[in-house]
C-alpha cells in the first residue's frame, strides 16, 4: 500500500511538461536530477513503462539532452554535468524497446562521460574540474548502467578507495539560466561517503 500510494503521489506531482522538480518550481522549471530520481523510483515500484506518466517523463528526458551528449540541471542548458547525466542514464538504460533516437542518446551520453574523465581517472562536477568522490561514484553508476565492464574501471576504483574517507558532503549551487525561474538558485547536497561505498561495491570491492 505504501509503494502504491507513493507512486500515485509521484504521478500527481509530475509537471505539465512531463518532468519533475522541487516543490517551489512546479510547472515553472523541471529538473533533470529530480526527473531521473522520480522515474527511477517508479521503475523500482513496478509502474509499467507504458504508463502515461512514465512515457511523458521519458520523453522529457530525451528532449532535455544537451547537444554535447550530456545532461544539465535544466533542459538543453548547455551546462552538462556528471550527476545529471548519470541520473538520466540510470533511467533510460532500463527502458525496454527504446527507439533509435533514445539508444543513440544513451551512446552519446556514455561517450560524453568517458571523455569527461580526468587523467587520474576521477570525475569532477563537469569536464576539467577536480575529481570528487561523489561525482566519480555517480559517473561509475552511469557507466555501469550503460553496460561498462567494471574491470575496465580498476584504476578509478583505486582512486575512489584512496579518497572515500577523506571527503565530507558538500553543496553545489546552480542558477537557472532562463525561463520563468531565471536566476533562481538551486542547491544540491552531495553525500560523498555513502555514494563512494555504493560505487565501490558496484565495482566488486569487498566489504
Amino acid at each position: 500500500e505504501t509503494i502504491v500510494s507513493a507512486s500515485r503521489f509521484l504521478m500527481r506531482t509530475q509537471c505539465e511538461d512531463g518532468g519533475w522538480t522541487k516543490p517551489s518550481l512546479v510547472n515553472k522549471c523541471s529538473l533533470t536530477r529530480i526527473t531521473g530520481l522520480s522515474l527511477r523510483a517508479m521503475q523500482d515500484a513496478g509502474v509499467h513503462q507504458s504508463s502515461a506518466s512514465v512515457q511523458k517523463g521519458i520523453e522529457w528526458l530525451l528532449q532535455a539532452q544537451n547537444t554535447d551528449g550530456g545532461w544539465g540541471n535544466t533542459p538543453k542548458d548547455d551546462q552538462s554535468d556528471i550527476t545529471s547525466t548519470s541520473f538520466a542514464l540510470k533511467v533510460l538504460t532500463k527502458i525496454g524497446g527504446l527507439k533509435l533516437e533514445g539508444r543513440n542518446g544513451i551512446r552519446r551520453a556514455q561517450t560524453w562521460l568517458l571523455e569527461a574523465r580526468n587523467p587520474d581517472q576521477s570525475w569532477g562536477c563537469s569536464p576539467g574540474k577536480p575529481g570528487t568522490v561523489a561525482q566519480t561514484s555517480e559517473a561509475i553508476e552511469g557507466l555501469i548502467a550503460c553496460g561498462q565492464n567494471p574491470a575496465l574501471l580498476r584504476v578509478t576504483a583505486q582512486w575512489l578507495a584512496q579518497h572515500v574517507n577523506n571527503e565530507a558532503q558538500f553543496n553545489e549551487r546552480y542558477l537557472i539560466p532562463s525561463g520563468p525561474s531565471e536566476g533562481t538558485s538551486i542547491i544540491w547536497t552531495q553525500v560523498s561517503g555513502e555514494r563512494g561505498l555504493i560505487a565501490l561495491l558496484a565495482l566488486g570491492s569487498s566489504l
